[in-house]
């Protein structure tokens, strides 16, 4: 199955978080390389899961309206 915008603007968030080195990214703790790990935890059954990949968007990847070199990246794949 292939997800895509009705548009076609935003690219499938699974070729986003495979095509993006995260280990390059940062976010205000430093290297974003757990980030993609993190994210595919909104799609999961578990809440704590999910509760655990949105504390993560909140902080750090957005930590005090900060945009860091992850934040667009992260922000795309929630879109």
């Amino acid at each position: 199955m292939t997800i895509t915008d009705v548009d076609g603007l935003l690219p499938d968030p699974r070729d986003l978080l495979a095509g993006t080195d995260w280990a390059s990214l940062e976010h205000a703790c430093g290297p974003a390389a757990v980030t993609p790990v993190l994210l595919t935890g909104l799609l999961a059954d578990d809440a704590g899961t999910q509760a655990r990949a949105l504390r993560h968007l909140n902080d750090p990847v957005r930590h005090q309206n900060t945009i860091y070199s992850a934040t667009v990246p992260a922000a795309a794949y929630v879109a």
